[in-house]
């Protein structure tokens, strides 16, 4: 287990070596895609449980009670990104252990302030529910269902606090080890809780709340004994507990503009979920499965956006235009090179994967549908993902927020909501929506980091002559 930063090294004979760039960008973001992916399977085993107990209201349950959830979820979790390119960039300035440390507390009173507020705006929504146009006996479910989930939200922040604050220094795999054995914890919860072995009883959707929110517990607290018994951590580890009030708005402003950007992504993703649920509960449970898979894929490119935004907020930070331009490239490329494999794997077995979640051909024929759909926008979801790494590595976030807002709620869901109803396609239609969403957002983000590039470059390589490497501003 890492406990050293893994952070690439100022080496400008190094800055245009494509085979350095490769495996550096590797080593850094296995363990982050592997920590993606596993904290994602959460939801994917929740979908696999309660879907063999063969009870589509089930299934439409815990997709109806996600797609509320999910949201602040979202908005929470991307205002803890703010930290990752504020630690990277800093190490890249050269700035002292005992900065990253107070990052490192502003950033757990800063998450757990949102958490608590985020926890109270669920169990406000959860009367409203039989008010978002579902069917009876789903709205009935998802209110306890959704009131156990927003328990689990403060310690999902103060998970990503120590996670983000790590990952920034280069060093994912304590997070990955993490995510990965509570996340079997989770899996095993799930089968004694959703069936009722053991002796437990069988609580179907509310048994896989309730693992949900018991795993996140444990994630949290074994993440805690990581960050503060890790021989190399010890030096960047907060001396003392202080409020540090300009420190804090500056987390603030730099994480709201990717709240924002998750929140308009996601929710999007959601309000289609809703959209869906209109057309019934076999309908929804087909949906869940389909997002489920595409959900599951799309967190390995997440995963690459992360070390995307480690790497590029170094060489931004240590101002290395030539590096910034091959990390950028490299992710790009990788993350290309894997959504193409996902994109492969679901036309092909897109008949034989609903099954694993749904016993019935009633919900995994229309969800064998929809994933072709998905293997359509496996590209785009990856680019646009990436994209937004990259230029948040560069501390470019406003920007990508309006792009985000235009691509899924100007385009993607009012073309959804027309091919679906008014057009008469249903379900297919709202997720051709979707993927249009995602390839004008993937095009424009891509086209919005060139433009930095050249506005950025050439004052960067000037400034940098006066300016000893590494030691920043």
């Amino acid at each position: 287990m890492e406990t050293a930063s893994a952070q690439p090294t100022f080496d400008p004979a190094r800055e245009r070596d494509a085979r350095y760039h490769l495996t550096d960008t590797l080593r850094l973001a296995w363990p982050v895609v592997l920590s993606q992916l596993s904290h994602n399977a959460v939801q994917l085993a929740d979908a696999v449980f309660v879907g063999n107990t063969g009870s589509p209201t089930a299934l439409a349950t815990i997709s109806f009670a996600n797609a509320v959830f999910v949201i602040p979820l979202v908005t929470g979790i991307g205002l803890s990104m703010g930290l990752t390119p504020l630690v990277s960039q800093s190490i890249g300035e050269g700035r002292p252990g005992t900065y990253l440390g107070r990052l490192l507390t502003q950033s757990l009173i800063l998450n757990s302030v949102v958490g608590i507020g985020l926890t109270l705006v669920l169990f406000a929504l959860v009367p409203l529910l039989p008010y978002f146009g579902q069917g009876q006996d789903v709205a009935r479910l998802s209110g306890p269902v959704l009131q156990i989930m927003a328990l689990s939200l403060l310690p999902v922040m103060l998970y990503q606090a120590l996670r983000q604050w790590m990952e920034g220094q280069g060093i994912p795999n304590p997070p990955m080890v993490v995510s990965v054995l509570t996340n079997l914890i989770n899996i095993g919860l799930n089968w004694i809780l959703v069936y009722g072995h053991w002796g437990a009883p069988a609580l179907g959707a509310l048994g896989s709340a309730w693992a949900t929110l018991i795993a996140r517990l444990l994630m949290v607290v074994g993440m805690a004994a990581l960050v503060f018994s890790l021989p190399g951590l010890k030096p960047n580890l907060p001396r003392k507990i202080m409020w540090d009030a300009p420190l804090l708005r500056h987390l603030a402003r730099l994480g709201s503009p990717v709240a924002l950007q998750l929140f308009f992504e996601v929710g999007a993703f959601a309000f289609a979920a809703i959209m869906v649920g209109w057309l019934g509960d076999v309908m929804l449970s087909a949906h869940q499965v389909a997002i489920t898979v595409a959900s599951f894929t799309y967190m390995g490119a997440s995963g690459l956006s992360a070390a995307g935004t480690v790497r590029t907020g170094f060489y931004y930070g240590a101002r290395q235009p030539r590096g910034l331009i091959m990390a950028a490239n490299t992710v790009y490329a990788i993350g290309l090179g894997y959504m193409t494999l996902a994109a492969l794997g679901l036309y092909v077995f897109h008949h034989q994967l609903p099954y694993l979640f749904f016993p019935a051909a009633s919900v995994a024929e229309p969800a064998a549908l929809l994933l072709v759909y998905a293997a359509l926008f496996q590209l785009a979801d990856g680019a646009q993902v990436v994209g937004l790494g990259v230029l948040r590595g560069m501390g470019d976030v406003r920007v990508p927020t309006l792009i985000a807002a235009f691509a899924y709620w100007i385009a993607a869901i009012p073309i959804g909501y027309a091919l679906g109803f008014w057009g008469g396609l249903g379900a297919p239609g709202v997720w051709i929506g979707l993927t249009l969403g995602l390839f004008i957002a993937a095009i424009i983000l891509y086209v919005r980091f060139r433009r930095l590039l050249r506005q950025w470059g050439p004052a960067a390589a000037k400034a940098r002559q006066n300016v000893p490497l590494g030691l920043g501003h």
